[in-house]
C-alpha cells in the first residue's frame, strides 16, 4: 500500500468512498505510527515527539481526495487480538491525563460527548485510546493538517474478536451497550468521523498479498480437512458438487494428501496445498475450456 494506492482504495472501499489517493509523505501513499505535525495535547515534556511512543498515535494514515473533491485524512487503527481488563487508578498519572485531555473532552464542539460517562471512566481501555485518537482526528481537522478538510478514524477489527468487544470493565460501561462498539457509538458526537472495517477485507490478495491471505484468511486450504471445511463439503463428491453449482465445472475431483486433482476429459491439473479457494474456482473453468479445445483438436 505504501507504493500502490489502488490497494488502499480496495481495502477501504466498503467504509470510505475513496477517490484519488494522494501522497501523505514524499514517495509514500501510506505512513505508519502517525502522530500528526502538532503536539495538540502537550504530551511531550521535551518538545519533541517520537512516533508510536508516549504520545497519541494511530497505526497508519493515508490521504485522499473524495469523488466530490474533499481532501480527507484517514487515521487507521488495527485491533487484531486485543482485550482489556479493569484499570487500576493511578492518581498522579490520572491527574496528568485529565490536564491533557479533559478540556478537549468537555469542549461542547469536540468529538466526544462528556455527558454520557464521567471523564474518569473514559480512562479505561479501550475507551481511553478511542477518545484520544478521536480527539487527535478532530484537532487535525480543525488545523487542516496535511491539507485535509476532513479527518476520520477507521478501526480495522476482526468480526470474531469477541474479547475486544467484551472489554466493558465497569457497570457504567455495560449499562450503555452490549459491546465496546455500541458504547462508543453513544459517546461519539459526529458518527461519520469514525468507521469500523472488518479485517477480512485484508484477506484479498489484491489488497495485501497471496501470502497474507494464505496465512490469515478463512478462504485458504492448507490440507484436505481445511478444503472440505472451506467448501462446506463432506468428501470429494461434495467438492465436485460445489464447483458444478458455482462455476459449472462438470469434471472429476480427487483429493490427495498433498493437494487436489481436477480432471475434465483428457485435461487435468494438480493443485498443491496451500492454496486459496478462489484460485480453485478460477482454475476449474480454465481446465474445462482446455478440455473442450483438446476435444475440438481431436
Amino acid at each position: 500500500m505504501v507504493d500502490d494506492p489502488t490497494r488502499i482504495a480496495r481495502a477501504f472501499a466498503s467504509v470510505i468512498e475513496v477517490g484519488e489517493v494522494l501522497e501523505i509523505e514524499p514517495g509514500r501513499f501510506l505512513t505508519f505510527e502517525y502522530i500528526g505535525p502538532t503536539d495538540f495535547f502537550g504530551e511531550s515534556v521535551t518538545g519533541s515527539r517520537t512516533r508510536g511512543a508516549r504520545c497519541t498515535s494511530v497505526d497508519a494514515a493515508f490521504l485522499h481526495r473524495t469523488p466530490d473533491g474533499v481532501v480527507e485524512l484517514v487515521l487507521v487503527e488495527w485491533k487484531y487480538t486485543e482485550s482489556y481488563g479493569q484499570r487500576k487508578p493511578d492518581r498522579r498519572r490520572d491527574e496528568v491525563r485529565a490536564g491533557r485531555y479533559k478540556p478537549f473532552v468537555e469542549d461542547p464542539s469536540g468529538p466526544v460527548r462528556s455527558d454520557v460517562l464521567p471523564f474518569e471512566l473514559l480512562l479505561d481501555e479501550p475507551f481511553y485510546q478511542l477518545v484520544r485518537q478521536q480527539l487527535l482526528a478532530h484537532e487535525l481537522e480543525r488545523a487542516g493538517a496535511e491539507g485535509a478538510q476532513r479527518v476520520r478514524v477507521v478501526h480495522v477489527l476482526p468480526r470474531g474478536n469477541d474479547a475486544y468487544q467484551a472489554s466493558l470493565t465497569r457497570p457504567e460501561h455495560r449499562a450503555l451497550g452490549a459491546s465496546v462498539s455500541e458504547v462508543w457509538q453513544r459517546l461519539i458526537r459526529v458518527p461519520d468521523r469514525f468507521a469500523s472495517l472488518d479485517a477480512s477485507a485484508f484477506h484479498d490478495p489484491a489488497v495485501t498479498s497471496r501470502e497474507y491471505a494464505l496465512r490469515y484468511g478463512n478462504r485458504a486450504a492448507h490440507d484436505r480437512r481445511g478444503l472440505l471445511e472451506a467448501m462446506g463439503a463432506d468428501d470429494d463428491s461434495g467438492v465436485e458438487d460445489r464447483l458444478y453449482v458455482d462455476v459449472d465445472f462438470d469434471g472429476d475431483v480427487q483429493l490427495h494428501q498433498d493437494g487436489v486433482e481436477l480432471i475434465v476429459g483428457r485435461a487435468g491439473t494438480f493443485v498443491a496445498y496451500p492454496f486459496l479457494i478462489e484460485e480453485l474456482f478460477e482454475l476449474a473453468p480454465q481446465l474445462a475450456a482446455e478440455a473442450e479445445q483438446l476435444a475440438r483438436d481431436d
